[in-house]
C-alpha cells in the first residue's frame, strides 16, 4: 500500500473542512451528508457548481419573450386587452403544466409558440381559448 501523499492528505482535509461548514458542523462525511441532510448537500452543490453558459440563458430568454408576445397577441386578437406579464406568464405555465414560468423548457416554449403562433391559428385555437378563459 502507497502511503498517502502531502497533496492528496491536503484535499482531504480541505474536502473535510467544506463539507462541515455547509453542514453546519453536522458532519465531515460527505456521503453522510448527502444521505442525512439532502438540502443541505443540493445548496452546497449549487453554491460550488460553475454557472450556466450565459448563451443557454440567452436563448431561453429569446423563446421566452417571443411566447410571450405570441400569448399577448393572441389576447389582443381576442379583444382582450389590458392584460399583465403575470397574466400572460400563468397562461404559459398552465399550458406547459408547470408552476414557474421559467421552469418552462426549452422544447416546451418552442411548442406553446407554435400553438399561440399565427400559423397555427385554426388548428389549436380551441385549445388556446381554453387555456385563455380558465386562467385567473
Amino acid at each position: 500500500m502507497q502511503p498517502i501523499s502531502a497533496d492528496a492528505q491536503e484535499l482531504a482535509e480541505n474536502r473535510k473542512a467544506l463539507v462541515k461548514d455547509y453542514s453546519g458542523g453536522k458532519t465531515e462525511s460527505l456521503s453522510e451528508l448527502y444521505n442525512k441532510h439532502p438540502r443541505l448537500y443540493a445548496k452546497m452543490r449549487t453554491a460550488l457548481s460553475t454557472p450556466k453558459d450565459k448563451r443557454s440563458d440567452d436563448s431561453l430568454d429569446i423563446h421566452r419573450k417571443r411566447l410571450m408576445a405570441a400569448i399577448f397577441e393572441r389576447l389582443e386578437d381576442q379583444g382582450i386587452k389590458g392584460k399583465t406579464y403575470d397574466y400572460v406568464k400563468s397562461v404559459a405555465c398552465k399550458a406547459a403544466q408547470v408552476d414557474r414560468f421559467n421552469d418552462i423548457p426549452l422544447p416546451t416554449l418552442q411548442s406553446l409558440y407554435r400553438k399561440f403562433g399565427e400559423k397555427n391559428l385554426n388548428k389549436y385555437d380551441d385549445q388556446v381559448k381554453e387555456l385563455i378563459s380558465t386562467t385567473i
